[in-house]
């Protein structure tokens, strides 16, 4: 521990500001003693206390001011109004002379006054450390100083010699004189180094005459005293004890003495470092005036203006540099700033700012105060990319000062962050003494520009080089700046054949296809890559920004092609998607190839859907699709053999194009009856040609993805009114999926379930089944209720499996033939569509199927059972009604069949067509299509019979033991090899029911969906010598599979 920890025990690690030459500080943690605000730190020898530096590159003057040596504190002044702060809370020790701001460490730094050679530091409160003796530095007065941008301190005494001094604490040269720099103008009070070129200026005392101090490298060398002349206006014969330099150039004088009426004056001079004499403006003559002062000023702060008299930009500037999105723009920056004058403005309105505003949008001046004054320029023409084309913008401009000003614009084209390159000023406009009038400001634009915001300026001033200067003051006039776009072009990239389609493409696109934003093109990409793959724009720039599609679905040779078109717009407007398919490959767009959607603001998604023009071949084409909200796009129908919508610039959106192939079909269609284009009832969307349901069949070895065990494709023209086209053409019969229907009644709101056999092995995918089911019979599936709900299929090595399709019912159902249609797929917004085909590797199956809306089952199904049907007279003593139907009672209770009804042929549901049905006189048994209805009164006890004759005579058999027995008297009979039988109740409500038929199969299968049967039954019911019937065995005994029937023989 040292003897400042012994003494002082605390040993604290507090941050230290460490000043750049760029004006920023970086803070760092050093090992150093901190007590209260007093920090100690070891330097030269000598133990310094210390308050701290100023802020980085403060923008007060300072001045050191006292009547003597012993009477001298530390000020800040303000340049504008002379107002004078005290820094010190007490006089310095010993006085101060000679000082000068130091950028690199934030302090100032001078000598000791009087006969010394003794540099001394002042701190943030103007407390006042001596850092010793200089070597090689003789005794002296001296009483003009200044840092430079290198931190040496240059000192003379009055003139004749300049001694400059390293004060950098980690130099070896430190508190040495380090420069001599001789035969310098004598007789000056004070000097100041320029902020950018590195001379001294300086007033002569005698006569108020400004010179610039020079000179050559070395350690002794010889001053160039260029004499800049006397300023109009500049007060002569005293002392400018303060000079002092501002980041623009401005150079201020501070007039010091007690005598005279022009002592304790300030003045404002500009151009001391241009060409020409400069100009001195009194800023005022309310300063103090004192027999000693001396002055100091950071170099680079911004200069001193009153308030709201002066307009600056502001463009984006975060910092003192320059680069992408940061301009020179504020006054500490050396921004643009106009001295604001009586007549003489961009636009109508001119206000003030401290130069401070900037952002991003470039609108914070006009945000700022008011009135709004960004106002010259009412809108930009579009900013292409393109090299070599002139670029005009109109600017409002006021000039009635009556001498001619100057208007230039700036735009950095190349977005590094300043207006310095090639093209990008403008020309100079001059703007006569007139009223208000727009002025045309031209720009040639340069080669290399990209896409994207950047910045434009304008600047107006009286004087021409302050308006061609993109930074600095400017004595009159006004600037504005602006965040501007440079737009690309989006291009096509099909073969050359097809034609240049383009899109303006801005800076921030809100119309465009896919989810990525275009990217700019340069040049026309037709063909770039020889065309066939159209990826020209693909491989040009990053993103990739073809991603509306992969890759396109092979397009069928027959039948409809549809896409959903994913796409963007959030331009608060409605746009259109073009889109083109050369289906006769001739390598243009036609109008019968084309297809368009109106897209919505906000919509994601568009669909499109072609019809394939009959006789379309297999082969390679290309699509073209254009999104935009530019109406002027238009066919011009005197052509043929041309969509000129395909070609052209629109004004907003993208063009994308794709190859894709024309193909053989590689579908399963559905085979629901379609018998013309639209729907109705009998009449769905089935075809290819009428856009039907259509999955493309999985092609993979190994992998199946179907509806039951089998599937096949077909060519999308197949469709009956049986719904079994499909499965009757060609191999294998693939209409499996569903092997029997529950009963589908009338009744509403009732859970229907399906059950679907699937089969899926796809790897890592699953598979959606959606069904559909006609209720109103009205030819499509549209209605409410009649989708299912969507069923995920997982994959799974073991397969076939069985899933539930679940419906809810509608109210309004009528009993009769109807559609159900099931769609598998892998893509789920497709196998959500009862329509259209998928695409790509969306693979699947789609099964249609005939099914039988019914009446509700009565309660007495299962107690009344139709218990035998002799349907075949075979015997030479067979007799024209020996054919019966038997009912029985098996249950506990009394039945009243009052009203009953019993019918073949199925009319009382609209004669349900079955495959392969030979009953073709429905309704035989009656000799009508009415049933036969029992009487009023008429019931069955437990076990009783019911037998009703069929034939056209009345009364000729007698069956023993029935209760009830009726004679049709009608010729009508069942058919011998396939008849199906129905009981209903009074209400219509189905009580039994039963198929049958005979050969080596039963030809009319009973219905399982109706629940009174399984889908099994007897092979063969063949072999009676004399006619014969089937019965329930035992007798009776309902049951739901042709197990519970055995033949007999009758008569």
């Amino acid at each position: 521990m040292n003897f400042l920890q012994a003494l002082f025990k605390v040993n604290k690690k507090p941050k230290v500001s460490v000043y750049l030459s760029n004006r920023r500080r970086i803070n760092l943690s050093s090992q150093i003693l901190l007590l209260g605000i007093i920090i100690w730190v070891c330097q030269g020898g000598k133990a310094i206390a210390d308050n701290g530096p100023f802020s980085s590159c403060p923008a007060p003057a300072y001045l050191s001011q006292g009547t003597t040596n012993s009477t001298i504190k530390l000020y800040s002044v303000d340049l504008f109004s002379g107002g004078l702060s005290a820094i010190s809370a007490s006089d310095i020790p010993g006085g101060i002379n000679g000082i000068g701001f130091n950028q690199l460490d934030g302090y100032i730094y001078g000598m000791k006054s009087g006969t010394n050679n003794i540099v001394t530091r002042l701190d943030k409160t103007g407390v006042a450390t001596d850092l010793g003796s200089i070597a090689g530095l003789p005794p002296g007065n001296y009483n003009v100083g200044d840092v430079d941008s290198n931190g040496v301190l240059y000192v003379s005494a009055g003139g004749g010699t300049i001694y400059g001094i390293d004060i950098t604490p980690t130099s070896p040269n430190y508190r040495k004189v380090i420069k001599t720099i001789t035969n310098v103008v004598s007789g000056i009070q004070d000097f100041a180094f320029h902020p950018t070129n590195g001379k001294l200026y300086t007033i002569r005392q005698s006569d108020g005459r400004i010179y610039e101090i020079s000179w050559s490298s070395g350690a002794n060398v010889t001053a160039t005293n260029n004499d800049r002349g006397i300023p109009t206006a500049l007060s002569t014969g005293s002392a400018y004890g303060g000079v002092f330099f501002a980041i623009d150039g401005s150079f201020y004088g501070y007039r010091n003495g007690t005598n005279g009426s022009n002592d304790g004056r300030i003045y404002r001079i500009t151009n001391v470092a241009g060409t020409g004499l400069p100009i001195a403006t009194l800023i005022t003559s309310s300063a103090r005036g004192v027999s000693q002062n001396d002055g100091a000023r950071c170099a680079l702060a911004p200069p001193i203006y009153p308030p709201n008299t002066v307009d600056y930009g502001d463009a984006l500037d975060t910092d003192d540099d320059t680069g992408t999105d940061n301009y020179r723009t504020k006054a500490l920056d050396n921004g643009p700033g106009h001295e604001i004058i009586a007549g003489l403005r961009i636009g109508t309105n001119i206000d003030g700012d401290s130069g401070s505003l900037q952002n991003t949008p470039a609108t914070d001046d006009d945000n700022n105060g008011s009135p709004d004054d960004e106002d010259g320029i009412a809108s930009f023409p579009t900013l292409y990319t393109n090299a070599g084309t002139s670029y005009s913008v109109s600017v409002n401009v006021t000039n009635t000062t009556g001498n001619n000003a100057y208007l230039v614009g700036y735009i950095d084209f190349n977005k590094d962050g300043d207006f310095d390159d090639a093209n990008e000023k403008s020309t100079t406009v001059t703007v006569s003494n007139n009223p208000t009038a727009n002025q045309s400001v031209v720009f040639t634009t340069p080669a290399g520009m990209n896409a994207g915001n950047t910045y434009a300026r304008f600047r107006l001033s009286s004087t021409q080089a302050q308006a061609e200067s993109s930074v600095g003051i400017a004595t009159s006039g006004e600037v504005e700046d602006y965040q501007i776009a440079i737009a690309g072009y989006d291009y096509g990239d099909a073969p050359s054949s097809y034609g240049d389609a383009s899109h303006d493409n801005p800076a921030t696109p809100t119309v465009y296809l896919g989810s990525i934003k275009p990217d700019k093109e340069l040049s026309t990409q037709l063909g770039t890559d020889s065309g066939a793959a159209a990826a020209g724009d693909d491989n040009n720039g990053t993103p990739d920004d073809e991603d509306a599609f992969t890759a396109l679905a092979n397009v069928p040779i027959v039948g409809n092609y549809s896409l959903n078109v994913p796409v963007h717009n959030t331009s608060s407007n409605p746009a259109t998607l073009h889109a083109w398919i050369d289906f006769d490959k001739d390598g243009q767009f036609e109008s019968g190839e084309y297809q368009n959607a109106t897209v919505a603001n906000n919509s994601t998604s568009a669909s499109l859907n072609w019809t394939v023009p009959i006789g379309t071949l297999p082969g390679s084409t290309h699509v073209r699709f254009r999104l935009t909200s530019d109406n002027t796009l238009i066919d011009n129908i005197g052509t043929s053999n041309i969509d000129e919508r395909s070609i052209g610039n629109a004004s907003n959106g993208e063009v994308e194009d794709y190859p894709v192939s024309i193909s053989v079909p590689i579908y399963d269609y559905g085979d629901a009856p379609d018998t013309g284009t639209g729907t109705g009832a009998g009449n769905y969307q089935t075809t290819a040609s009428d856009g039907g349901a259509a999955q493309v069949k999985i092609n993979t070895a190994g992998l199946v993805l179907s509806l039951g065990s089998n599937i096949d494709t077909d060519d999308g023209t197949l469709q009956n009114a049986a719904a079994n086209a499909d499965d009757i053409n060609g191999t294998p019969n693939d209409e499996d999926g569903v092997a029997s229907f529950p009963a589908l009644t009338t009744t509403a709101n009732q859970t229907y379930t399906v059950p679907v056999t699937v089969q899926n092995n796809v790897p890592s995918a699953n598979a959606y089944l959606v069904g559909y089911i006609d209720f109103n019979k009205d030819g499509d599936f549209l209605d409410a209720g009649e989708k299912s709900a969507t069923v995920t299929i997982p994959t799974n090595s073991t397969n076939p499996r069985t899933f539930n399709v679940t419906f809810i019912t509608p109210a309004g159902m009528t009993t009769g033939n109807t559609y159900a249609r099931f769609r598998l797929g892998q893509v789920k917004a497709t196998a959500e569509s009862a329509t259209g085909a998928s695409i790509s590797t969306d693979n699947g199956e789609i099964e249609d199927y005939q099914i039988a809306i019914v009446s509700p089952i009565s309660p007495l199904a299962g107690q009344l059972v139709i218990n035998e049907v002799f349907y075949a007279q075979t015997g030479t003593s067979a007799d024209e009604n020996d054919e019966f139907i038997e009912l029985f009672n098996s249950s506990n209770n009394t039945i009243d069949i009052s009203g009953f009804k019993l019918i073949d042929g199925n009319l009382l549901v609209s004669a349900i067509t079955y495959p392969n049905a030979l009953d073709s006189t429905a309704g035989s048994i009656t000799g009508n299509q009415s049933p036969y209805v029992f009487p009023h009164g008429t019931s069955l006890q437990p076990g009783e019979y019911a037998v009703i004759w069929i034939g056209d005579e009345t009364a000729d058999h007698d069956a023993t033991g029935a209760t009830f027995q009726a004679w049709l008297g009608r010729m009508p009979k069942l058919n011998n090899i396939g008849d199906d039988i129905w009981l209903y109740d009074a209400n219509t409500r189905i009580i039994d029911y039963m198929a049958y038929g005979t050969g080596a199969d039963i030809n009319i299968r009973p219905d399982s969906s109706l629940g009174f049967w399984d889908s099994t039954y007897e092979n063969n019911l063949g072999g009676a010598a004399s006619g014969q019937s089937i019965s329930l065995t035992p007798n009776g005994m309902d049951g739901n599979t042709s197990a519970c029937w055995e033949k007999r023989r009758s008569l």
